[in-house]
Order: C-alpha cells, then sequence, then structure tokens
C-alpha cells in the first residue's frame, strides 16, 4: 500500500507524455520510442493524420469559392500562409495556456467568461502590434499598394482575435463534455483557424472594394477597383495615375448625364 517517489515521478512522467503527444496529434503510447514497433508509430499518427487532412477539405472549398477573385488579384495569394499561420500560432499559445492553467488548477470551468475577456484583450495588443509592424512592411519592402495592405492587415488583426478567443472557448468546451482537454491543442485549432482566417479575408476584401466602388460612383462587382490597386503585382507604379483620371472622368460624365 506504499506509494514510493519512484512510482509518483512514472506516474507525472507517463500523463505529461500522454498530454503531449495528444497535443500534437498523436496516439499516446507507453512504451519508450524505440521499443514501439514501425506498426505502433503508423497507427499511433495516421489517424490524426487521416482526421486532418479531411478536416483540412473545408479551406480548400474555401479557397474554390473564391478562386475568381484570386485569379484576377493574384497578389491576395501570396499572404494567405502569413495570415493562416499567425492565427494557427496565436490560437496554440492561447489553448496551450488555458490547458495548462486547469492542468494545474489555477483554471476552471465556470472562469470562461473572465478567460474570453482577457484573451480578447490580449489579442487585440498582439493583432495591433503585428498588424501595425506587417503594414510597413508591406508598403516599405513589398511595396503594395495600401488599400490591399491595409485588407490584409486588418485581416491579420481579426484572425488573431478569432483564433486566441477559439483557443479560450475549445479547452473549457473539452472539460465540459469530459474530452481530455489536451486534444483541442495545435493540430485541431489550427485547421479550425485556417478556414476561418480564409472566410475573414475574403470577405474582408470584398467588403473594402464595394466600399471604393460606392464611393466613386461605380456600382455593381469590384474587378474594375480592385484591377487598379493590384495592378502589376499590386504595387503602385507611375502608370496607375491615368487609371484615376479616367475613373474621375467616368464619374464626371456620370454627374452630368444625372443632372
Amino acid at each position: 500500500g506504499i506509494v514510493t517517489i519512484d512510482d509518483a515521478i512514472s506516474i507525472l512522467q507517463d500523463e505529461a507524455s500522454e498530454d503531449i503527444a495528444k497535443m500534437n496529434a498523436i496516439g499516446p503510447s507507453d512504451k519508450p520510442y524505440f521499443k514501439q514497433s514501425m506498426w505502433d508509430l503508423y497507427k499511433s499518427r495516421a489517424p490524426w493524420l487521416l482526421f486532418l487532412m479531411i478536416s483540412a477539405t473545408f479551406s480548400s472549398l474555401v479557397i474554390r469559392g473564391y478562386e475568381d477573385a484570386l485569379a484576377a488579384v493574384t497578389v491576395l495569394t501570396a499572404y494567405i500562409p502569413m495570415l493562416t499561420d499567425a492565427g494557427g500560432n496565436a490560437g496554440s499559445q492561447s489553448t496551450s495556456t488555458i490547458i495548462r492553467g486547469m492542468a494545474v488548477g489555477d483554471i476552471q470551468p465556470h472562469d470562461l467568461p473572465r478567460i474570453l475577456w482577457r484573451e480578447s484583450r490580449v489579442a487585440l495588443l498582439c493583432g495591433g502590434t503585428l498588424a501595425v509592424c506587417n503594414f510597413v512592411k508591406l508598403l516599405v519592402f513589398d511595396r503594395i499598394a495600401a488599400p490591399v495592405a491595409l485588407v490584409v492587415c486588418l485581416t491579420l488583426i481579426c484572425t488573431i482575435l478569432l483564433s486566441q478567443i477559439i483557443g479560450g472557448i475549445l479547452p473549457v468546451a473539452a472539460e465540459k463534455l469530459h474530452v481530455d482537454p489536451a486534444v483541442m491543442a495545435s493540430p485541431l485549432i489550427t485547421t479550425i483557424v485556417d478556414t476561418t482566417t480564409l472566410l475573414i479575408y475574403f470577405n474582408l476584401k470584398d467588403a473594402a472594394a464595394s466600399v471604393k466602388d460606392t464611393r466613386i460612383g461605380m456600382p455593381g462587382g469590384s474587378g474594375k477597383l480592385l484591377g487598379i490597386f493590384f495592378a502589376k503585382g499590386g504595387r503602385q507604379e507611375p502608370g496607375m495615375t491615368g487609371d484615376f483620371q479616367k475613373i474621375s472622368e467616368m464619374k464626371r460624365k456620370n454627374a452630368e448625364e444625372q443632372g
């Protein structure tokens, strides 16, 4: 009936190993690495990889739904990896922090409102910092037009905010459902955030384009305006001045016809 220090340490190591495996989408095993067969390693990894691959198809569906916009404005494609990676990293940070707090008893499920309030404020600070730095980088080094840079940076802020809120909710929800919170860590949240990031990105682009089209008296789709801002790789060039003059002329003619 005596539990020795060695027994306690062994249990702690086993529990830590199990949590680490689950947080990285690997089936836990009580065998040392070199004692596991190739089949054991395969069984511990393949099911999770298959599940995550299938869940990632939602991101593919979003991209396919906006493939016309991407074909017309190819500069948007270049920043998709940065946005999804930033969202996944932010969500993983939040999830890991909450899981650790729950493991040591600092956080309880009824603390969810406080968690969301704190995470949202931290997310706005982190997102704002990243957005400012990224905006400068896009203008100075990438020489991207300001409207494009603004869409990318607004998406970045929204992505960080949403990612950290999701990262705070998932572990608490898992605890309520009597599921190990470690399952809700990096791989799963990254997959969820990738899809939501793409939706935010494309919808912000459409919203910004629609507003600008309305302001310059060009109802309808955003193709004409975005063709200007994203022309020649999305970079501001001298030849673009003529495009703006043409738009001003069209606006003047429309006003005369309406008058």
